[in-house]
């Protein structure tokens, strides 16, 4: 199992961990869901050329999660001022969206980036600031903070880390998306993915790469979670 690393919003051109790439060109099976590699795949980039431990271009699972889990994302508001900062940073730093999920107090996403560039940090920050002054903006309120983090010029809308794994290959990566499209479930939003509106799975469905009813529990027997080889209950 791989382990999910910490990182701070503050430093925004940390590195990422080396990723070769292996299999993001070819198409895999795994129950429940087969996947293509998304544009801008890490395969045959050029790592040498990079200064060690920079992956060149990369597919990376990230977590991003409110301050104090805060549920900032019931409101409608909030989720058009979060689609619209997404937008908005893939205009000034290019990022495919494979996948997504969106619950009350935290967003899973996969990212791959152009060939050559690894910092998914930067793309991070942009987000979350992004989204602070739109949901601001919008009348949106913020969760009360210490006097350490008013200080260091947070604001009490986002935790000030997120989590970040490296997707190693195309096997990796069917995991990582089995595990969030089944994240509704596994916090109680709703009883089988399908019924979760502010997924990708639909778009998945739409796409061939998930039965409709993948670990649906409509029939009334509860569906079995399926198998995230993936280490680090901070995902969540």
């Amino acid at each position: 199992m791989v382990a999910a690393d910490r990182w701070d919003e503050s430093h925004p051109t940390a590195t990422a961990t080396a990723a070769t790439g292996a299999g993001l060109a070819s198409v895999v099976f795994i129950p429940g869901l087969s996947f293509s590699a998304p544009p801008f795949s890490a395969v045959g980039c050029g790592h040498a050329e990079l200064p060690a431990g920079v992956a060149a271009g990369g597919t990376f699972f990230l977590t991003l999660v409110t301050h104090e889990r805060g549920g900032v994302f019931d409101d409608a508001v909030a989720r058009r001022c979060l689609r619209e900062s997404i937008a908005l940073a893939r205009g000034d730093r290019a990022f495919d969206l494979v996948a997504a999920v969106l619950l009350p107090d935290h967003l899973h996403v996969v990212f791959t980036l152009p060939p050559g560039d690894s910092d998914f940090s930067v793309r991070v920050a942009a987000i979350k600031a992004r989204f602070s002054r739109r949901w601001v903006a919008s009348g949106g309120g913020e969760r009360a903070q210490s006097a350490s983090r008013d200080r260091q010029g947070y604001r009490g809308i986002w935790q000030k880390r997120f989590w970040e794994h490296t997707v190693r290959d195309a096997d990796d990566l069917a995991h990582c998306v089995n595990y969030f499209h089944y994240n509704p479930v596994k916090h109680g939003y709703s009883t089988c993915p399908h019924a979760w509106e502010w997924s990708t799975f639909h778009r998945f469905v739409r796409e061939q790469r998930y039965a409709a009813d993948w670990h649906c529990a409509c029939g009334g027997v509860p569906a079995q979670p399926p198998v995230a080889d993936i280490r680090g209950a901070e995902m969540d």
